[in-house]
């Protein structure tokens, strides 16, 4: 999307402009030529006035189209405002002028009435929200929908939005812009600017991607320009990634819903929050596209995700229930464990089911003496490096201080061999394609070759995680239990439990290790607040298999 053209004739002004233009829809070029009807802006006097010999020096326009303006040699002075002052009308002038406005309360015309003659609903709509309203773009029109409107006009005017949007053929900017006006729950898979945006190119774009006129209020434009960036070509890999991005959207938007209660006195400036009785709550924000493994972080001002463990930080988490308690549990050898259950083994898989991989890499290293946390930790470390494409060399200085490395390391590499042809397997894959998929056809593009591997366990791990929200959703909900879900960090899941529900803990222990016919360890903790949690004990298996 070019909207407008400046033309340079030196090398020194099209390098100086190359960085100064390359953030807006602009062509830069040392090519003469104006042919295409789009506002251009010639750069230099000299070349303007050997292409129009009669143009007076003082005016600066030629032509309905056309003007032109010194170059840095001929004037230093003035020369970024000229550009910026082109840029900024060109772009004012290109955007649309006439809004057409449905407003219930002061049309006597029906939403379905008001759609039927404004809106072609065999086109793309583009959508976006902004403070209440909705702005829409259609066939060459743009539409304004006052949202307060609906509110008090309508019963149940979030249902009529959803239904608008399942019905009608559109794009959003992303599930976050539409979360608070529509729901959730009922919507159907809806693809957005931002997930096409990720999946082709493994880029995270907001609302900030459309500011093209620095102090210029571009947000009701925004669907008009949707329209003229939004065409893409999807491969039947990219679509299929597409689909289960639209299931991770909706349950990172529920994440986003998640009610976190501080202490009184936890007030910082960063947080945003509200009272209910004498709950001071606050909500994270969480997106699913600032990682390569597709990863569900927060992204906002308050960041529960990353609370150092020695600070008051955490002891400021406390549950909102007189008595309740914050429960944690935790995946432990969670990616290990998902190796071993995607190597493709079946041997392995039934052999080492119910056993620690590292565990057993530590009696390789250390013999069948009693192995402390201490052997488990290097021994885990020495699995990640083998299968996550360290070299020899780099092993066998973490093992130069036994009396048998070089056995030690053949003895492992024997071990970890289901686990290695898996990972050559993901190399391979990734050389022929250039990314790779993991099992729910989220499509993964290592920035390394080596990385393959580690990247395909990660994401994997970040998939069963959004399966494992949606079922805790569901149990929380279907029960009507009044426990709740705070969030998640990483392979972390923390609840407030209140006192009554304390025998839903179990249960929950239950759904959480297990996954169709996968079963993963975890432990426990519990406290009254987020930091003074109990020792974490490992809880057994009931019964997955």
């Amino acid at each position: 999307m070019k909207i407008c053209k400046i033309i340079v004739e030196s090398q020194e002004d099209y390098e100086y402009l190359h960085q100064y233009v390359s953030k807006y829809p602009v062509e830069l070029t040392q090519n003469y030529d104006v042919s295409e009807g789009i506002p251009t802006l010639i750069i230099g006097w000299s070349l303007v006035h050997n292409k129009y010999p009669q143009q007076n020096i003082i005016d600066k326009k030629i032509s309905d189209n056309l003007s032109w303006f010194f170059s840095r040699i001929e004037k230093k002075d003035g020369f970024d405002k000229a550009i910026e002052e082109f840029i900024n009308i060109s772009v004012k002038q290109w955007l649309p002028k006439n809004f057409i406005l449905f407003d219930p309360l002061f049309q006597a015309n029906t939403l379905e009435e008001f759609i039927s003659s404004e809106i072609n609903t065999n086109l793309l709509s583009y959508i976006y929200f902004h403070k209440d309203t909705l702005y829409l773009y259609n066939n060459g029109k743009n539409i304004i929908m006052n949202i307060k409107s609906f509110e008090k006009v309508y019963d149940n005017y979030k249902l009529i939005i959803t239904n608008f949007i399942n019905k009608t053929k559109n794009l959003c900017l992303s599930y976050k812009n539409i979360a608070n006006y529509i729901h959730l729950d009922k919507l159907n898979n809806v693809y957005t600017f931002e997930d096409a945006i990720w999946v082709k190119y493994n880029t995270e774009v907001d609302e900030s991607y459309f500011n093209i006129v620095p102090g210029f209020d571009i947000k009701k434009h925004i669907p008009f320009i949707l329209s003229k960036v939004s065409s893409f070509e999807f491969s039947e890999d990219e679509k299929k990634a597409l689909r289960r991005l639209c299931v991770k959207n909706n349950i990172t938007q529920w994440l986003n819903t998640r009610n976190i209660n501080l202490k009184k006195e936890a007030e910082k400036n960063i947080f945003d929050f509200t009272f209910d009785g004498d709950n001071k709550l606050c909500k994270a924000s969480f997106s699913n596209k600032r990682t390569i493994t597709g990863r569900i972080t927060s992204n906002g001002s308050f960041n529960p995700q990353n609370l150092d463990k020695k600070t008051e930080d955490r002891a400021n988490i406390i549950s909102r229930f007189k008595g309740g308690k914050i429960a944690v549990f935790d995946y432990t050898s969670f990616e290990a464990r998902i190796a071993l259950y995607f190597c493709g083994d079946n041997a392995f898989i039934e052999g080492f089911h119910n056993k620690d991989i590292h565990m057993h890499t530590a009696g390789i290293i250390f013999g069948n003496s009693l192995v402390t946390k201490e052997n488990r930790a290097f021994a885990k470390n020495i699995n990640h490096e083998i299968l996550y494409g360290a070299s020899k060399t780099t092993v066998m200085k973490q093992l130069s201080y036994l009396n048998n490395p070089e056995e030690v390391y053949y003895n492992i590499t024997i071990f970890l061999a289901p686990l290695l042809k898996k990972s050559k397997e993901l190399y391979e894959e990734f050389k022929e394609r250039g990314y790779i998929i993991n099992p729910w056809n989220t499509i993964v593009r290592p920035q390394k070759d080596y990385a393959s591997f580690s990247n395909f366990i990660s994401s994997s791990a970040v998939e069963i995680l959004v399966d494992k929200l949606y079922e805790i959703k569901s149990f929380l909900e279907e029960g009507k239990y009044k426990s709740q879900f705070m969030f998640q960090v990483h392979d972390s899941l923390i609840f407030d439990i209140h006192p009554e529900e304390a025998i839903i803990v179990r249960k929950l222990a239950k759904l959480i290790m297990c996954y169709k016919d996968m079963f993963f360890n975890i432990s426990y903790s519990s406290g009254y607040d987020y930091k003074n949690l109990s020792e974490p004990f490992e809880i057994v298996e009931y019964g997955c298999r």
